[in-house]
């Protein structure tokens, strides 16, 4: 349903998305020395709260997307993710995938 690729030989980690088979976003991480800062190009969503530690949410403008909060001390990966009614469940699934595939090769590097 949603296919995420990396693009590679850029100097900030950046993923476009597609799904159905059409191109929606390019997920961006921006530039910042306080913390990650993730843009969405073409539909506007922006990420808040703590990234590092796997809490977050998602905007639009003002108007709440979703938050994200990962579970510790489980076997693999665990997310509790909470969706806006009306809000695209397979683009909100796509996007979570690739922030933790960005943060992972950032733990990875810094190992």
């Amino acid at each position: 349903m949603a296919y995420v690729e990396r693009k590679l030989l850029r100097l900030l980690p950046r993923f476009s998305i597609y799904v159905m088979g059409q191109y929606v976003t390019d997920i961006v991480k921006e530039f910042t020395f306080f913390k990650p800062s993730y843009v969405f190009e073409r539909i506007g969503w922006r990420v808040d709260g703590e990234i590092f530690s796997h809490d977050y949410r998602v905007f639009s403008g003002n108007m709440y997307v979703a938050s994200v909060h990962k579970h510790w001390m489980t076997w693999g990966d665990s997310f509790e993710i909470d969706i806006a009614d009306g809000q695209d469940v397979i683009m909100v699934l796509a996007a979570v995938i690739a922030i933790d595939c960005v943060m992972d090769a950032n733990s990875s590097n810094n190992s």
